[in-house]
């Protein structure tokens, strides 16, 4: 069996060759969705614990809203360019710079894909029991959790990342 924190890593890893591939203007646009996603959790959390609450009430369902909301902006972020010829066009390729910041860009996407789910998936207490044990006390994955995106983006990191990933935008788009 793989450790939880040797799949996270992985996945951080392979984002950002995505993002070496892709380039940064591209992954910003996946950063952008991600960060836009945990503001709207936070908008929830925050304005509406109602329905907050009646996503998150039982863990599993909780898990599988956060998880299918954070890959659905994942989704509409990686498929952005591709979908519209305008934002295509814009995110223009240079060479050597620009594939080490798409490297750096894809790993932080990684973190805040698979950080998050990892997150959500240990807020919930694991409970897809007979798929993923829990890890014990003395994990390297206990370490990794308190920096794992939502654990660090609360407010007011959270407002800085928004106005961070809106500059960008700017940046790379306008």
């Amino acid at each position: 069996m793989i450790a939880l924190h040797t799949v996270f890593w992985a996945f951080v890893l392979i984002f950002a060759f995505i993002g070496a591939l892709r380039g940064v203007a591209k992954e910003i646009l996946v950063s952008a969705s991600i960060v836009g996603i945990m503001f709207l959790f936070s908008l929830l959390q925050q304005f509406l614990p109602g329905i907050w609450e009646s996503f998150t009430r039982d863990p599993a369902t909780g898990f599988l809203t956060e998880t299918i909301a954070i890959g659905t902006a994942a989704l509409f972020g990686y498929a952005g360019p591709t979908l519209s010829m305008q934002l295509a066009g814009r995110a223009k390729r240079e060479k050597g710079v620009e594939i080490i910041a798409g490297f750096a860009a894809g790993a932080i996407n990684g973190w805040l894909i698979a950080g998050s789910i990892l997150f959500f998936l240990h807020h919930a207490g694991y409970p897809f029991r007979d798929i993923l044990q829990p890890p014990g006390p003395d994990s390297p994955l206990m370490d990794l959790l308190p920096w794992t995106p939502p654990a660090v983006m609360k407010p007011p990191v959270l407002y800085f990342m928004v106005v961070a990933v809106l500059f960008g935008l700017l940046v790379f788009y306008l």
